[in-house]
């Protein structure tokens, strides 16, 4: 599945960038809600000053992310060699890019 390009500010693509980093870390086939989310924390912007102003944290996330998804999401303790390029996005990732640009209209 190619990934689809999507008219987004400079700072959503820098988020997007990261959350495409972290699916590579944990090495996963694409790119899920649970990358974006972890990605808020890496980039200065609205969502991670929300969460940050009600105490969660990174820390927090990636704890339950893990409890919830078991082997499915698996941060290395070592930094890895990641591969280069961009991964597919989740169907789900897919509906949350198409429903945030409809929301942007």
């Amino acid at each position: 599945m190619e990934q689809l390009q999507y008219p987004f500010t400079e700072m959503a693509e820098k988020v997007l960038r990261k959350a495409n980093h972290i699916a590579k870390l944990t090495e996963s086939g694409a790119v899920s809600t649970e990358h974006l989310l972890l990605a808020f924390f890496e980039v200065p912007c609205m969502p991670s000053g929300v969460m940050k102003s009600q105490g969660i944290t990174r820390e927090k996330v990636t704890e339950c992310l893990q409890k919830l998804l078991g082997d499915h999401f698996r941060l290395p303790e070592k930094p890895v060699p990641v591969r280069r390029g961009h991964l597919p996005y989740t169907p789900l990732m897919e509906i949350l890019l198409q429903e945030s640009i409809e929301m942007s209209r």
